[in-house]
């Protein structure tokens, strides 16, 4: 069994120190771009020996576009708004990503975890045949990804996607990195070269 390396001691370690003192901001990992990354995906071990991992997809894909960004352990979140609650981050500025079903076809839809989607703004932009996928419709798009935790990148598994003004006016940008104990965290202008050939709108309103 391979010997759990430096980084992931300090991902350990960062994660258990998170947990017992919730005061504090979530520990950034480390920072991560383009050939810094081992083959099947970079991991850590955290307390207790799970293994949080970015979903392979969506890594290859950063990676390909050298997009920089930091990873952010935190403690275990089924919904959006409690990831925002456990790390301590403006909901504002944790995007989240919703799959649509338009015309036959996918399209994922980013906007900030404290906002919820304005059906008739959405169809206003993108015509009058649009609706919720379903959760089985999700997970064989991600399949990559755990039950409900859909990064707001959507080329990298094909799908279109049309972004909140909201979230695109942030400073930065926190997403799912693929399951439901890791973030990814980058700058505006990283998040703005994943989003360049997206639709952009205004087709949400704060919860």
């Amino acid at each position: 069994m391979r010997q759990i390396g430096q980084r992931q001691r300090i991902a350990a370690c960062g994660l258990k120190a998170y947990v017992e003192s919730p005061t504090k901001q979530p520990p950034i990992v480390r920072r991560e771009s383009a050939g810094e990354r081992p083959h099947g995906g970079w991991r850590a071990f955290c307390a207790g020996g799970h293994i949080m991992a970015i979903a392979p997809t969506l890594q290859k894909y950063l990676a390909a576009e050298n997009i920089q960004y930091e990873v952010v352990p935190h403690e275990l979140s089924m919904t959006s708004t409690r990831t925002a609650e456990a790390c301590h981050i403006p909901g504002d500025r944790l995007a989240k990503g919703v799959v649509l079903r338009r015309d036959g076809e996918y399209m994922l839809a980013i906007l900030p975890a404290s906002h919820h989607l304005r059906p008739s703004e959405l169809k206003t932009i993108l015509g009058g045949n649009v609706h919720m996928a379903q959760e089985t419709e999700i997970g064989e798009l991600f399949r990559d990804c755990a039950h409900g935790a859909v990064p707001a990148v959507g080329k990298c598994y094909g799908l279109d996607t049309i972004v909140d003004d909201s979230i695109e006016a942030q400073p930065d940008i926190y997403m799912e990195a693929g399951d439901h104990e890791t973030l990814l965290h980058m700058g505006h202008a990283q998040f703005a070269r994943l989003t360049a050939n997206a639709l952009h709108g205004r087709f949400s309103a704060h919860d």
